[in-house]
């Protein structure tokens, strides 16, 4: 079956390139221009919101809105093309911004779903898919600043992501995922309340299940882990926080006697509490030290918690597997060593301006 996938998967993308946006000789004034689609599950029934583009034009002045269509029923393909015979218009993909799933509509119906989009040669690959616990809201979400739910989705996305606080993908890097055995998928989530929306969390998987939620700073954990950037940690002692910003990371396994993972990261300091002497090389060094001591114990937990749902979303068990060819070790029944080595930039803006340290020596 995923054999099969990867293969249909190939040749959409193969046909994609060769036919090009004007393959179909059809005129955009002939076709509605897809923003976003959001997929819910109720009874049995798949229920499709398709957001299209609609363009008021008025003397000297051009608006920007978008409407949604409604369709319903058994499989997602009859209930997207249901919602389109509402359009009287083809619907035109190229511009999909996200797709947005409901809890119901991919809990234990992955499989049903990521079969479906891949099959879509219409659909560009550079949307973002995300789930929702409250396809409601979400519809009533859309406001003046933000006319067109998909533009403000995908913004929200790619600002939360360039920030380290979410997981930045697009729907091929989750397909690859989905089809690796050895890899479980993460979600970003939706929170809504009144007309706003919040993407700090994600849902991780197990094969077809939800497993649970992961909140910011445990997805910013397996940002880290996995090498991105730009993330901002939080930390405290005796009450009195400073924020550090990753500005590299660098993440190694050593897998001679059971699982050891060494993450190196360079950080700059981004805010301090006002009583912190940073004039004193010593308060640097006990940050470093206190922030190295946090993150192994954040990663503890966070190692605890995604064995005891059996989910491998850090990609351990792909990456000893490529490695080794073979799987001597697991990632759910092996003791992880954890090491982290920090080091605070001295080249960071607080240290330079406020005092500090230069080569190591105090001012």
């Amino acid at each position: 079956m995923l054999k099969n996938i990867i293969k249909i998967v190939s040749l959409s993308i193969i046909l994609f390139t060769l036919t090009g946006c004007n393959s179909n000789y059809m005129s955009l004034n002939d076709m509605a221009i897809v923003s976003s689609i959001i997929i819910d599950k109720k009874d049995d029934q798949y229920i499709t919101h398709i957001e299209i583009y609609k363009e008021e034009k008025s003397e000297n002045k051009s608006k920007k809105e978008s409407y949604f269509v409604k369709g319903k029923a058994k499989h997602i393909k009859d209930a997207i093309d249901n919602a389109s015979l509402l359009v009287g218009k083809n619907l035109y993909m190229v511009h999909l911004n996200a797709i947005i799933l409901s809890k119901s509509a991919i809990d234990n119906n992955m499989e049903i779903v990521f079969n479906y989009l891949s099959r879509r040669i219409q659909l560009n690959s550079n949307y973002y898919i995300l789930v929702t616990d409250n396809v409601e809201n979400l519809l009533k979400s859309k406001d003046e600043d933000n006319p067109i739910l998909g533009e403000k989705i995908k913004n929200l996305t790619e600002f939360s992501s360039n920030n380290g606080a979410i997981y930045k993908y697009d729907f091929l890097e989750k397909l690859n995922n989905y089809l690796n055995p050895r890899i479980d998928v993460v979600l970003n989530k939706i929170n809504t309340k009144d007309k706003n929306i919040k993407i700090h969390e994600a849902y991780y998987f197990n094969e077809n299940k939800i497993k649970g939620t992961l909140n910011q700073e445990e997805v910013k954990l397996t940002s880290l882990f996995k090498n991105d950037n730009n993330i901002f940690l939080d930390f405290d002692i005796d009450n009195k926080y400073y924020i550090l910003k990753i500005d590299e990371s660098n993440t190694k396994y050593d897998l001679k006697n059971g699982i050891t993972i060494k993450i190196n990261a360079i950080a700059n300091l981004d805010s301090v509490h006002s009583d912190y002497d940073l004039t004193k090389k010593s308060t640097i060094t006990k940050m470093n030290k206190h922030a190295e001591i946090s993150l192994e114990r954040r990663y503890k937990d966070l190692f605890n918690k995604l064995k005891n749902s059996k989910s491998d979303i850090l990609t351990i068990n792909d990456y000893i597997y490529r490695i080794k060819g073979y799987q001597k070790y697991d990632f759910f029944n092996e003791n992880i060593n954890i090491e982290i080595n920090l080091t605070i930039s001295k080249k960071g803006l607080m240290q330079n301006t406020i005092g500090g340290y230069t080569n190591g020596q105090e001012k």
